[in-house]
C-alpha cells in the first residue's frame, strides 16, 4: 500500500508480554505543575509535555489553547502552510483547497462536543476558530498501514498494543508533542499522545481499558462522514468494549480507506478493522487474508511489501517470548519509516502509555523508534486531576457563540482597484538591459541574453484567493524558443500579498522535479509576510515537458540540452521580472530571486548575468558546475554517462559549461545581497563548490547546515525563517 507524498506512514501491533523492560524504556521523571487554567493544568516531566483537562467540552478546549496558545499558533500557521502546498490538487494547477473542501463535506458529521472543543481552544489560543478547525483536519489529507500481534506469539497473558506512526516530521511536530490527560463530563478519561492544539486520536487509551490506533491506506477524497481522528476518539470516551465500537464503527458515516486496531485487556481481545465508507470488515488474530496473507498465529499483521515480510519474520522469531522489550525491538526501523513521528507500546489494563517522540529531524537516527520510551500512566494524574477540581472547580471563560465560521477563501476581502490586475492579456511596457561590461569576452558572451529590449504580451487568471494572499496563474511566451512547442510558454503562480502598498517580489525557481509543493510553501510563507512571490516554472519542467512521450529527453542525459534549457531559464528569469515590474503594487527596485538546487544554480546565474537584482537567496546552490559533475553524485550519473559516450575531457566540459557557469558572470552581481544556505553533506553541490560562488559574490553571507540534500529538511523552518527576514529587511 503506497503512502501519499513521502509524508505519511502508520504501524500498530498488539501482543502480550511480561514486565522485561530494556534500556530504552524509562519511568516518567516526576511531573511539575507549570501553569494551570482552573481546573486544568500544564505539567513538564521528560520531553513531552502533559495537560490535564476536565470539565465541558469548551471548558477543555480554553484551557488547552491558553495552556499551549504559542505552540498551537506556530503549529497552525505550519500545518496550514504545508497543507496547501502538499494539496494533491495543486500539483498541476497551483489550484485547489483540500482542507476546506473537508471541511465543508464533514462538518454535518462531527459531533458538536468536538465543535465546541474546537471554540474554546481558538478562543484560548487567540487564533480564528476555522483555521482551528481546517487544522485539525489535516490527518484526512495522508494514509498510511499497520500491523497487530496479540495471544501465544507473548510471553504472557498481559496485552501490549504497540504502535509506531510515521507522520511530518519535517515540519516539526514533534517539537509541540503532548500527552493529553482528559476528563470531560460524561466521557470516559482518556489519555492521548498528541500535538498542541490538536484534539482528535491516532494512538491512546481509556480507563476501560481500551486501546485504540489507526493506519490509513487509500480513499483519498471520501470525505462525507465523520473524521477518523474524531471517530477514534469517541470510540474511547463513549464506549467499554471491543463489540461496542465496533457496533459503533458500523453504524458511523466513514471517510477514506483505513485499518483500526482496537484492544481490550478486560477479556484479553483484539481486533483489526479494514473499513471505508462502503463497508467494514474485521481481521481476527491468524486470519489470513488474500492482501495478507502470511497469518502468524494470535496475530493480526497489517502492512505491505518489505516490511510486511520484515513484520512477519520479527514476529516468528520472537513468537511466544514477546515482552515490551521485544515489542520495541520489533517496531524499530525498517518497520519504521523514515519519518518517524512517535511510536508507542501501550498496556491498557494498567492504564500505561510508553511513549518515544522523534528528535528534531536534521539530526542522525531521530526517529522515534531510536529515542527513549517514557512511562506515562494515567491513574497517576488522577489525584491531581480531583485536587484541581476541588480547589477551582470549573472555570466560566466568556465564549462567543458556536457558529459556522466563514471559510477563509470566502473572505469579502479583495485586492483594492490599484492592486489587482486585469485578467485581460497586457502588454510589458518594462524593458530591462543587460548592464554594460568592461570585458570583451564577458560583452560577447552575454549578447545571447540581452534581448528582454521588446514588448512581449502576458496573461493572468486568477485561481484561489484567501485571506492573505490572491494566487493568479500567469502565462507568457518563453524569450527563446525551443524545438518543443510545450516548452515555449512559461507558466507560473503569482501569489500576491493582502497587504496594502508597494511590496517587494520574489521569483522563485523550482528545483530539478515536477513536484512543487517545497516552492510553493517558500511562496506562501514570504506572501503572508507582505512579500509578492512569482513561482516560475523552469524549461522542461510541469506543464513545459512534451506531451508526447516520445519526445522527452531528461536533460542530464545531453549537455548540450542541458545547456540549452539552463540559458533558456535566465531569460525566463528575465522575463518574469519585466512581468513584476509591470504590477503597480511590486516595488520595482525591490524584485528578488530564490531558487533551490538547479533553480539555485539559474538564480545564480540569472544574478550575474542581469546585475540589476536587488537580493537573491540561493538554496543548494553553488559555482564550478564541472566540479559538481566530476563529483560523480547519484543525479549526475546520466551527465557523467553522457561525456565518457561522447568523448568529452574536463576541459572541452569547461568550455561547453561557460556559458551557464554562475562564476562567469558572478562578479557583475556587485550589488546584490545575497544569502547561501547548504548543507555541510551535501554530495551534488560539494561545500567547495558552495564557497567558490561565496567568495566571487560581493555581498554573500553563506549558512551552513550539519546536512545533506535530504535531511537539511529539517531545518526548512529555520531557513524559512532567516529568508524571510532577508527580503523584508
Amino acid at each position: 500500500m503506497k503512502y501519499r507524498y513521502g509524508l505519511v506512514l502508520c504501524v500498530g501491533l498488539i501482543l502480550a508480554a511480561g514486565p522485561a523492560f530494556g534500556a530504552q524504556v524509562e519511568n516518567l521523571p516526576e511531573a511539575k505543575v507549570v501553569d494551570s487554567v482552573g481546573q486544568s493544568a500544564l505539567l513538564e516531566a521528560g520531553p513531552t509535555r502533559i495537560l490535564l483537562l476536565q470539565g465541558t467540552a469548551y471548558q477543555v478546549g480554553y484551557a488547552h489553547g491558553r495552556l499551549l496558545a504559542k505552540d498551537i499558533k506556530q503549529l497552525v500557521d505550519r500545518i496550514l502552510l504545508v497543507a496547501r502546498s502538499a494539496d494533491p490538487a495543486l500539483k498541476d494547477t497551483g489550484a485547489g483547497n483540500s482542507l476546506e473542501e473537508i471541511h465543508r463535506r464533514t462538518l454535518p458529521y462531527i459531533p458538536a462536543r468536538y465543535r465546541e472543543e474546537l471554540a474554546g481552544l481558538a478562543d484560548g489560543a487567540g487564533i480564528d476558530r476555522y483555521q482551528i478547525e481546517l487544522a485539525n483536519l489535516l490527518p484526512e489529507m495522508f494514509h498510511c498501514s499497520g500491523f497487530a500481534l496479540m495471544g501465544k506469539a507473548t510471553k504472557t497473558a498481559k496485552l501490549i498494543h504497540g504502535r509506531v506512526l510515521d507522520y511530518m516530521t519535517e515540519i516539526g511536530l514533534q517539537d509541540h508533542a503532548v500527552m493529553l490527560v482528559t476528563r470531560i463530563s460524561g466521557c470516559n478519561d482518556t489519555m492521548i499522545a498528541s500535538y498542541a492544539g490538536f484534539i482528535g486520536c491516532v494512538t491512546g487509551l481509556n480507563d476501560k481499558q481500551i486501546a485504540i490506533g489507526e493506519m490509513g491506506m487509500q480513499g483519498f477524497g471520501d470525505w462525507d462522514g465523520l473524521p477518523m481522528s474524531y471517530m477514534l476518539r469517541q470510540a474511547l470516551e463513549d464506549f467499554d468494549t471491543v463489540d461496542q465500537i465496533l457496533r459503533f464503527f458500523h453504524r458511523s458515516t466513514r471517510t477514506c480507506e483505513y485499518a483500526y486496531i482496537v484492544s481490550d485487556a478486560k477479556v484479553p481481545t483484539a481486533a483489526a478493522i479494514y473499513a471505508n465508507p462502503e463497508g467494514l470488515n474485521v481481521l481476527s488474530p491468524g486470519q489470513a487474508h488474500q492482501l495478507l496473507p502470511k497469518a502468524v498465529a494470535d496475530s493480526v499483521i497489517v502492512s505491505a511489501g518489505q516490511r510486511y515480510d520484515l513484520l512477519i519474520d520479527r514476529v516468528r522469531e520472537a513468537f511466544g517470548n514477546i515482552d515490551v522489550s521485544a515489542a520495541v525491538e520489533i517496531m524499530k526501523r525498517p518497520v519504521a519509516m523514515d519519518g518517524n513521528l512517535h511510536s508507542a507500546v501501550m498496556l491498557p489494563q494498567d492504564g500505561i502509555i510508553y511513549l518515544a517522540n522523534a528528535a528534531a529531524a536534521n539530526q542522525e537516527n531521530f526517529q522515534a523508534c531510536y529515542q527513549t520510551y517514557y512511562k506515562y500512566q494515567l491513574s497517576q494524574f488522577e489525584p491531581l486531576l480531583n485536587k484541581l477540581a476541588e480547589e477551582h472547580g470549573p472555570t466560566q471563560p466568556k465564549r462567543m457563540p458556536l457558529g459556522k465560521p466563514a471559510p477563509a477563501s470566502q473572505s469579502t476581502s479583495q485586492p483594492t482597484p490599484q492592486t489587482q490586475p486585469s485578467s485581460r492579456p497586457s502588454t510589458t511596457t518594462s524593458s530591462r538591459p543587460v548592464k554594460s561590461s568592461d570585458d570583451p569576452h564577458l560583452i560577447q558572451l552575454l549578447q545571447t541574453y540581452n534581448v528582454e529590449l521588446q514588448p512581449f504580451e502576458w496573461q493572468m487568471a486568477p485561481l484561489e484567493r484567501w485571506n492573505d494572499y490572491t494566487l493568479w496563474q500567469v502565462t507568457f511566451p518563453s524569450a527563446c524558443a525551443s524545438d518543443d512547442p510545450e516548452n515555449n510558454t512559461v507558466w507560473c503562480e503569482y501569489f500576491q500579498s493582502s497587504q496594502a502598498g508597494a511590496r517587494p517580489a520574489v521569483i522563485v525557481l523550482n528545483p530539478f522535479e515536477e513536484d512543487y509543493r517545497l516552492p510553493r510553501m517558500i511562496c506562501q510563507y514570504l506572501t503572508v509576510a507582505g512579500v509578492d512571490t512569482l513561482l516560475m516554472k523552469m524549461p522542461y519542467c510541469g506543464p513545459r515537458r512534451p506531451a508526447d512521450p516520445g519526445r522527452r529527453k531528461e536533460l542530464l542525459s545531453d549537455l548540450d540540452r542541458l545547456v540549452a534549457a539552463v540559458h533558456q531559464s535566465v531569460m525566463d528569469v528575465r522575463r518574469s521580472a519585466r512581468f513584476l515590474a509591470d504590477l503597480p503594487n511590486v516595488d520595482k527596485d525591490r524584485i528578488g530571486i530564490l531558487g533551490v538546487s538547479l533553480g539555485a544554480v539559474v538564480g545564480a546565474l540569472a544574478v550575474g548575468v542581469d546585475a540589476g537584482f536587488s537580493k537573491a537567496v540561493l538554496v543548494l546552490g553553488g559555482g564550478d558546475l564541472a566540479g559538481m559533475i566530476e563529483a560523480g553524485s547519484d543525479p549526475v550519473k546520466p551527465i557523467v554517462d553522457y561525456l565518457k559516450a561522447h568523448g568529452i575531457d574536463e576541459t572541452q566540459l569547461r568550455a561547453k559549461l561557460e556559458l551557464i557557469e554562475p562564476l562567469t558572470f558572478a562578479s557583475r552581481a556587485r550589488e546584490t545581497q545575497v544569502l547561501m544556505i547548504n548543507a555541510r553533506r551535501d554530495k551534488l553541490v560539494p561545500a567547495q563548490c558552495a564557497e567558490k560562488l561565496a567568495a566571487a559574490l560581493a555581498k554573500s553571507q553563506l549558512v551552513w547546515y550539519d546536512a545533506d540534500q535530504t535531511s537539511i529538511l529539517g531545518y526548512l523552518f529555520d531557513a524559512l525563517v532567516r529568508t524571510q527576514q532577508f527580503f523584508k529587511n
